[in-house]
This record gives structure tokens, C-alpha cells and sequence, in this order.
């Protein structure tokens, strides 16, 4: 007999503080997948970002529980740890290397990195420490 595995689906609902309003950001997560959503509708909005990216200063005092929660679950997996990268990126939060924690890393430029991907058909680092030479 085989057993059908079926991935787990958390939800995660936060309260953060935007320019106007608190907006309602929903992020769900069935195994290695993960969706975001935000009430404010716009597309690659701030308020994901700042819930990703751990910054917690809009993050409401009652949501910030469920924020470490969501990073504590999400970075174990390919696509958390690259969302959350990715989010500390956008909003310059990203400082340091994720094996020697030197600050000295270098974002690779992004036309390379496409021309390398069509060329070669795989992934490319994105970042390179100085310190260590790793990439990721």
C-alpha cells in the first residue's frame, strides 16, 4: 500500500501598520510552498516584505509572535530562505553572509545572471561574499 503524503498548510495572518491603515498580510504554507498575500493589494507590496524580511517596527505588537513563528518555519525550507533573503534585499536589509556573517557581500549584476541562465539552464548565485567567496 502506498501512502498519499500530504503537506501540511499553515496560515499565517499578521497586522501591519501602512501609511493610511493597518493592512492584514496572509502568508500560507503547504510544504515547501509558500503564497503571500497583503489586504492593500498592490503587487510586490512593502508591507510582505517587511513581514518576510523580519523587520518589525510596522508589525503590530500583537502579530509579532506569529511573525517569528512564520521565519522560525518558513527558513527551513528553499523557497522561505530565498523569500526571506529576497525581502531583505529589497529593503536593503540584507548585510551579511549566510556562512561567515561578514557584512562584505557583492550583489552579481542581473543581465549576466539571465544570460547565464538561458545559456547554461540552471540557477545562478546571485550574491558573493568577499570575505569567504561564497555564493548563493
Amino acid at each position: 500500500m502506498i501512502a498519499a503524503l500530504t503537506a501540511e498548510k499553515k496560515n499565517y495572518v499578521l497586522d501591519v501598520k501602512g501609511h493610511q491603515k493597518v493592512y492584514r498580510v496572509t502568508v500560507t504554507q503547504a510544504g515547501e510552498s509558500i503564497t503571500t498575500s497583503c489586504s492593500c493589494r498592490e503587487d510586490g507590496c512593502e508591507h510582505v516584505m517587511q513581514v518576510l524580511s523580519g523587520y518589525h517596527a510596522n508589525v503590530l505588537t500583537v502579530s509579532l509572535p506569529v511573525q517569528q513563528d512564520l521565519l522560525t518555519s518558513i527558513e527551513y525550507t528553499r523557497e522561505g530562505r530565498d523569500l526571506i533573503f529576497r525581502s531583505r534585499a529589497r529593503l536593503n536589509k540584507n548585510t551579511e553572509c549566510p556562512l561567515c556573517q561578514s557584512g562584505d557581500i557583492r550583489h552579481k549584476a542581473f543581465v549576466p545572471l539571465v544570460f547565464q541562465k538561458v545559456m547554461f539552464g540552471r540557477d545562478v548565485p546571485e550574491y558573493k561574499c568577499n570575505n569567504c567567496d561564497f555564493k548563493w
